[in-house]
């Protein structure tokens, strides 16, 4: 039930969302190019049909490979335990069939209006519109407006009638657009069966043919080695450069600032105790010092003085005799 509604086989969810979708593109006049936008969403339903194919007959479909990947796990001299399929438990299971049950049903909530007619059966839709804008209607104001500036009467009104919805008249390519969407997915499941169940060799020798094209879409476009590598490596790049600005600019700023603080402070300590310090201390001691020498000859004794004074002439008398005696021994002894 998933794979056909998937690849949007009536009366699946699938084929009502996906042929709505692809109405409402190809009729839409809001915007422009929407012919481009269905052919790319008509071209991917037929390819989601095929993938969706290839995966039902690789899983279910064809021989068994289960066992043969376990023989040759065990010839490689590897074990990872039993591979034989096995029901999953009901906490799987339930799940699983109420996807089932809605993926069977719940497209009948939402029957376009081309395939229900007067009955108007799309009751997802009518139970939407108070919550989705409707581009299609001009707004009321606006064609007031207009109205006004051709001349005409102005009647208007909140909201549409219902008489008017259900008697809109169908587009007959809206029809045409259904069968081409059923057409291509059934080409899809088609092909799905022809290359992967049919004959298995067809894959290969197509992704040989257009080898390139295999390669380009094998690797995904590359994206998955543009972000996850080139992408992640880039950042991580640029998250290590900002790291080592952080800790050889920022915090080397702080840490220098703090190191140069630190150095000052030691270079202000040993001047202020070795310099500023001892010469304040110097001058103390040499001022303590000479005013001991003094205190020592103040005696206040005429006698201490007098002996000063004889002993002061005694020492110019030398300083200045000395030489000239030593002159006279000299010229004595005829040198």
């Amino acid at each position: 039930m998933g794979w056909l509604a998937i690849c949007g086989i009536i009366p699946f969810a699938g084929f009502f969302s996906k042929d709505e979708i692809l109405w409402k593109t190809f009729s839409t006049h809001v915007f422009g190019g929407s012919k481009i936008l269905w052919l790319a969403g008509f071209v991917t339903a037929g390819i989601t049909a095929f993938y969706m194919t290839r995966l039902m007959a690789l899983t279910f479909w064809g021989e068994e490979r289960f066992r043969h990947a376990h023989h040759e796990d065990g010839h490689h001299g590897e074990h990872h335990g039993p591979v034989e399929p096995h029901e999953s438990p009901r906490s799987m299971t339930l799940p699983l069939i109420v996807l089932a049950g809605g993926s069977l049903v719940a497209g009948l909530f939402g029957i376009p209006h081309a395939l229900s007619g007067s009955l108007n059966l799309n009751r997802f839709e009518h139970w939407l519109e108070p919550v989705i804008a409707d581009v299609r209607r001009e707004s009321p104001g606006a064609a007031a407006h207009s109205l006004q500036a051709a001349g005409s009467p102005v009647e208007t009104r909140s909201e549409a009638s219902p008489a008017s919805e259900t008697a809109e008249p169908v587009d007959p390519m809206e029809y045409v657009l259904i069968l081409l969407s059923l057409g291509i997915a059934g080409g899809g499941i088609w092909l799905g069966r022809r290359f992967y169940l049919q004959n298995p060799e067809l894959p290969k020798q197509w992704a040989e043919r257009f080898r390139p094209l295999y390669k380009l879409s094998f690797n995904k476009w590359y994206w998955d080695y543009l972000l996850d590598e080139k992408g992640v490596e880039a950042g991580k790049a640029v998250n290590t450069a900002l790291w080592k600005v952080d800790a050889a600019v920022v915090d080397g700023g702080v840490n220098g600032s703090g190191w140069v603080t630190r150095f000052s402070a030691r270079v202000s300590g040993w001047w202020d105790k070795w310099v500023i310090d001892l010469a304040v201390n110097a001058t103390g001691w040499i001022s303590k010092a000479g005013s001991v020498v003094l205190r020592t000859v103040q005696t206040g004794f005429w006698q201490n003085y007098v002996l000063m004074f004889v002993v002061g002439l005694f020492l110019i008398l030398i300083y200045y005799v000395y030489p000239a005696v030593f002159t006279t021994i000299r010229s004595f002894r005829g040198k």
